[in-house]
This record gives structure tokens, C-alpha cells and sequence, in this order.
């Protein structure tokens, strides 16, 4: 093989390697701008501190992480995830991640205080206008948050 098509090849590896990594895109919008509707999103962390709390306008098939994603991002708050569409798991905000406070601790979030879709993920969770979502770290697997 020669040189100039060894290194087309690995420039074309380069390109979409690059492609597949960008970011999932989001269904969200800034609220109120041709949305069905408002939720509105609240990020508490470890030691009860507020770190983000905004509204976002929600098209049809908005999910919590479409939600805390289009705040996070708009706040200029890093953030980490894994997996895609229903399968999303935000695993660290703001420098903060799961694991970090003991084998227990990790982030949870609540929609409009509900605890039954503490199993669902928050790529999977479908909100509608006027949803209430709060996340909130937990060092201990929940017991520390008083919803659980």
C-alpha cells in the first residue's frame, strides 16, 4: 500500500470516528419557542446546594434527558452520559459523578416527586407540559434524599 493511501485511509478513519461522536441531538427548546409545553428542571447536589434550575419548552417525544440536557448545556454546566436515545444515563454534573461519594452515591432524578420511574432511565422518560423534574445526588443510594 502506498503512503498517500495509508494515510487517506487514516484520515477517513479520523472523519468518522469524529462523525460518531458527536452528540446526541436534543428535543428540547428554550421555553416557549414552538414547544407544546414547559417543564421545569432542578439540579440539587451533593451537599444540598443548588446547582441549576431553569424551565424548558418540551416538543412531542421530550424526555427527562432532552430536558436537563438543553438546561445544562444553555448554563454552561458540563456534564457526562452514556448510551443513547431511550438508553441515556447522565453519570456526572458539573464535575460531580456516581461513585464519587461511596459505592451508594450517584444521581436521581424525580418527576414531579414521583419515585416509581426510579428504574426508568432518563433517555426513556417521556414528559408532558407542566412536568416538575428535580435531580439529586445521592451519597446513599437514595435513603439521603427523603423521597425514597
Amino acid at each position: 500500500m502506498s503512503k498517500s493511501r495509508f494515510t487517506l485511509g487514516i484520515f477517513l478513519i479520523i472523519i468518522l470516528i469524529s462523525l460518531c461522536a458527536c452528540s446526541q441531538s436534543i428535543n428540547a427548546a428554550a421555553s416557549g419557542e414552538g414547544s407544546i409545553g414547559n417543564v421545569s428542571v432542578k439540579i440539587t447536589g451533593p451537599d444540598g446546594e443548588i446547582i441549576c434550575e431553569d424551565d424548558v419548552g418540551i416538543n412531542s417525544g421530550s424526555t427527562v434527558f432532552d430536558a436537563t440536557v438543553y438546561v445544562l448545556r444553555q448554563a454552561k454546566i458540563t456534564f457526562d452520559y452514556t448510551g443513547i436515545g431511550k438508553s441515556a444515563y447522565i453519570s456526572g454534573i458539573n464535575g460531580i459523578y456516581e461513585f464519587d461519594y461511596g459505592a451508594m452515591s450517584g444521581w436521581l432524578y424525580f418527576v414531579n416527586d414521583d419515585t416509581s420511574q426510579s428504574n426508568v432511565s432518563c433517555g426513556a422518560y417521556e414528559l408532558k407540559d407542566g412536568d416538575s423534574i428535580r435531580w439529586i445526588y445521592t451519597k446513599d443510594g437514595g435513603a439521603d434524599t427523603g423521597m425514597l
